[in-house]
């Protein structure tokens, strides 16, 4: 008897709590119609992370995604997809993200919002506050202007549309998995959904 409750209690103990803790329809939604994603060779999964600049929570989430992020297994692609704000706010993160500026610009824009409430209200402000972390601010403005930026800002909206993203933050899990903070508990929560959504998809990955 004492043999069979070791036993027992071994085989309970491999087997992932989050097996059992995240549901499809309780903890997020899977898509009737997937997106398609391009995945390279050797990428392992892909999330894509929708915000807008104007969300207070998407402000409070901020940290804890970035730091997710940052320990993210290299071979799953995370992708933020600024949508539903001024089109002005997108075109300025896609061109700091050409333009590799640093994490620190993307926060600022955050702060301006939500601390000093002081919108920016043309793209030539968000040129002035580029300029302030390395950037040239003409060349800034050219580029919230360029083909590229066009093509990713279109493709933010489209992928909101075909994953039915139906507000901010969420999260898309390999074109296949939709998280919200409501389904997951918590904005934070939804990290650790996809994190077992990954896994799942990938047993390879660790949680």
């Amino acid at each position: 008897m004492k043999k069979a409750m070791i036993l027992i209690a071994v085989l309970l103990k491999a087997i992932p709590l989050h097996a059992v803790e995240y549901q499809a329809g309780v903890h997020y939604i899977e898509l009737d119609n997937p997106v398609v994603i391009d995945a390279a060779d050797g990428q392992a999964g892909e999330v894509w992370a929708f915000f807008k600049y104007t969300c207070p929570a998407c402000y409070q989430f901020h940290p804890s995604l970035e730091n997710w992020q940052m320990n993210a297994d290299p071979q799953v692609v995370i992708r933020k997809m600024p949508v539903f704000q001024p089109e002005l706010y997108s075109r300025a993160f896609y061109a700091a993200q050409m333009l590799e500026l640093e994490d620190a610009f993307h926060l600022e824009i955050y702060k301006r919002l939500h601390q000093d409430r002081k919108p920016l209200r043309s793209l030539e402000a968000f040129a002035e506050l580029a300029a302030q972390y390395g950037a040239d601010a003409d060349e800034f403005v050219k580029m919230t202007k360029s083909f590229t930026v066009n093509t990713k800002v279109r493709q933010a909206v489209n992928r909101a549309g075909q994953a039915q993203v139906g507000g901010t933050p969420y999260l898309v899990v390999n074109g296949k998995y939709l998280l919200s903070g409501k389904m997951a508990g918590s904005n934070a929560g939804m990290l650790e959904v996809a994190d077992y959504l990954l896994a799942k998809e990938n047993p390879g990955l660790t949680e």
